[in-house]
């Protein structure tokens, strides 16, 4: 008995315990549990989801694989392998998008997003062909010319005076009248004898010796077919110009 170490020694109230001669660090194993699950049918592959559902084991290893895929698609009846681009990247369209290649449409047609793409980039060129800025006067605008004319305004007698003379079927199109006036009178601007014009007051005191005014986008018209004419009720001299298009 003395020879255990371990026996308790009442005088001194210690225990001498046996030192360890050998250091071990033993580590249980887990057997690896693997589970399959067998494809039986076309259907089995279209609801594979359901099947995973069914696996409660998920195995989990800190080995690093490559692995090569394959990737198989629903196509009709039947599967198709998806394949990536030359720089490993997966193209996937949304429904209706199409491909680049999709032929275009007619305008307001049905078609994917990518041939209507197409279409549009089509009429922004045919719009550009459209408009042109011809050299001088001349502005052509999807087709249709409007030629830049010009009048002098010279006038000094109480009556309704041609400015610019009628075209059949046109509409004069007055875009910039200017004019000064001499002494006073009362004008109105006129489609023949037609008034475009209230009376404007001109040459007393207080009132405007000059009329300027350009419309810009909204010309003052004439009846088509008719003139344009200054009517004034006295003899005062009126000097100026008038810029004006037909159509």
């Amino acid at each position: 008995m003395e020879d255990l170490l371990f026996i308790f020694d009442p005088g001194t109230h210690t225990c001498k315990s046996p030192i360890p001669t050998r250091f071990e660090h033993l580590l249980g194993s887990v057997d690896k549990i693997e589970q399959y699950l067998t494809i039986h049918s076309q259907e089995d592959i279209v609801n594979i989801n359901k099947l995973l559902e069914s696996t409660l084991n998920l195995q989990i290893s800190n080995i690093i694989q490559r692995t090569i895929s394959q990737v198989i698609g629903e196509y009709g009846d039947g599967f198709i392998t998806i394949k990536g681009t030359e720089d490993g990247e997966l193209h996937v369209y949304s429904p209706g998008i199409g491909a680049v290649a999709d032929d275009i449409v007619d305008a307001g047609a049905i078609g994917s997003l990518s041939a209507k793409l197409r279409r549009a980039t089509q009429g922004l060129e045919d719009l550009k062909t459209m408009i042109v800025l011809a050299a001088g006067s001349q502005v052509q605008i999807q087709g249709t010319s409007r030629t830049i004319k010009q009048k002098v305004i010279n006038k000094a007698s109480a009556d309704n005076s041609q400015v610019i003379a009628l075209v059949a079927g046109k509409q004069l199109c007055l875009v910039n009248i200017a004019f000064t006036v001499s002494d006073a009178a009362d004008i109105y601007l006129n489609s023949d004898a037609n008034h475009l014009t209230g009376e404007m007051d001109f040459g007393n005191t207080g009132e405007p010796k000059g009329f300027v005014t350009n419309n810009g986008d909204f010309p003052l018209k004439t009846v088509a077919g008719e003139g344009f004419y200054i009517e004034s009720t006295t003899a005062a001299r009126i000097r100026g110009f008038v810029i004006y298009y037909e159509e």
